[in-house]
């Protein structure tokens, strides 16, 4: 039903919701270019912080901006309240709005018959105020069953990299924001665009860039609305990036690519299935034979544990309840040889597929540092969300400076580009105090001559042998 509502929304209309920490939005200028951004980008929500009005004023700037909207702001600290959300009453509605000094939550129901809750935040510039925050965060998490998202300036980073300039964060200020992301289950939804999100504006030498803004999500959102993005925006008249949340419909899949699970090795007839699959013959270049008989052993890999392999949860669930009856059945005839047996066998097989789930699903997730035995199918799950979530390419700007979002061009205008850049003798000269500047890890100087020395043939047979 998700999909077939999200299919129907892409046809007919895109689904953004927007945020913007912009100061002093009574300033004429200021107004437009807001007006403009909400229609320019079709928003049907949007929340707006530190915009420095007083609650008076509130409903006149809200009408000059969204005529017809409705609209609610937060607590008010010497008449200035720190949030205001606005939506389009004809198209959603506000439910179970929550009021507080750095956040609004709220229900939201659409008319296409999505549902769900949204943040916007507006972390304080204290570090133990924002722990009021973080710890709200996690209470409405511990009671969320809705896609959840959460938009705004959180005044908070994840890391030393999302900051170029100034005096380094606090690390206790940086693992509290991360502790409270892991309790309450949120990722960075997949975003595009701009990844320094405030600056100072400075101009004398000290200028500050920090990711303070960005968008959240849980498990149910990526479930739900799998092909969400987020897009950073230049800050034209603020010094905080404007953003959007779309919620967008997936376009045809392709077939899935070939995948080697490191588990497979511990099967006891992998060796075999490999060197069989390995005698294959074929005549032709040594190349050729080559990737024929990698294919080939692809193609017998894939034929024996494919079956093996697929569904895993079920098959999982399945061997509990089996391991559950005979358990059952031993209650009653505890001296039973034959059931007892059976029990030993059926044990053995659901612990066995629920260590090679845990290997796949880490293999997937790529989460190295979390050893394996934890069991922690939901961490596992989400990691595999997101990272699927931010390896997806959904639009890119072609060479005319025309934005592509269909999957097909896409990937023509993908192919076509590396063809122009790689077959073209005339590449752009790039110099080396360019580089120096990059802010990138580097190997050292060992490593360095390692990486270029000559593969011997000797090294290559030995690689192909084992």
């Amino acid at each position: 039903m998700a999909f077939l509502l999200l299919s129907f929304m892409d046809r007919h209309t895109n689904l953004n919701i927007g945020c913007w920490n912009i100061r002093g939005i009574n300033d004429n200028c200021k107004k437009e270019e807001v007006s403009s951004w909400i229609k320019r980008n079709n928003l049907f929500m949007f929340g707006i912080s530190e915009h420095k009005i007083l609650d008076e004023n509130i409903k006149t700037i809200a009408d000059s901006i969204c005529r017809g909207w409705a609209f609610t702001f937060n607590n008010s600290q010497n008449g200035k309240s720190r949030i205001l959300l606005c939506w389009d009453p004809q198209l959603i509605k506000v439910e179970q709005v929550i009021l507080e000094e750095q956040h609004i939550t709220c229900n939201v129901h659409h008319i296409y018959g999505i549902s769900f809750c949204s943040s916007f935040i507006y972390g304080c510039n204290s570090y133990i105020k924002r722990r009021i925050l973080w710890d709200q965060i996690c209470m409405i998490s511990a009671n969320m069953s809705l896609p959840w998202t959460l938009l705004g300036d959180f005044n908070a980073i994840q890391s030393s990299r999302e900051k170029v300039g100034g005096i380094p964060v606090p690390r206790h200020t940086i693992v509290e924001f991360m502790n409270c992301l892991q309790m309450a289950g949120l990722v960075d939804c997949k975003f595009q665009g701009n990844f320094l999100t405030w600056s100072n504006k400075s101009t004398r030498g000290k200028r500050v860039a920090v990711k303070l803004n960005r968008v959240l999500i849980n498990s149910q959102w990526m479930n739900t609305f799998n092909y969400s993005q987020a897009k950073f925006l230049n800050p034209i008249v603020s010094d905080h990036s404007p953003y959007i949340l779309n919620i967008t419909s997936p376009s045809s899949s392709n077939p899935k690519p070939f995948k080697f699970y490191n588990c497979w090795v511990d099967d006891s007839e992998f060796l075999d299935v490999v060197k069989n699959a390995w005698k294959f013959q074929i005549e032709g270049n040594a190349t050729f034979i080559f990737v024929s008989k990698l294919k080939n052993v692809k193609k017998k890999l894939k034929k024996k544990f494919s079956k093996a392999f697929s569904h895993l949860d079920t098959q999982i669930f399945n061997a509990k309840n089996a391991l559950d009856i005979l358990q059952d059945n031993l209650q009653i005839d505890p001296l039973n040889q034959n059931l007892a047996t059976q029990e030993k066998l059926a044990l053995k097989f659901f612990v066995d597929l629920v260590k090679i789930d845990e290997h796949v699903k880490k293999q997937k997730s790529r989460v190295q540092w979390l050893q394996l035995g934890d069991s922690n199918s939901k961490f596992f799950h989400n990691s595999i969300k997101a990272r699927r979530a931010r390896n997806r390419i959904l639009s890119i700007i072609d060479s005319n400076g025309s934005a592509l979002n269909i999957e097909k061009d896409i990937c023509k205008e993908g192919v076509s580009w590396f063809e122009n850049f790689l077959g073209n003798s005339h590449c752009p000269q790039t110099r080396f105090n360019d580089l120096q500047s990059l802010n990138m890890n580097r190997i050292t100087g060992e490593d360095r001559d390692e990486l270029e020395k000559s593969i011997s043939t000797l090294e290559i047979f030995e690689c192909l042998q084992d």
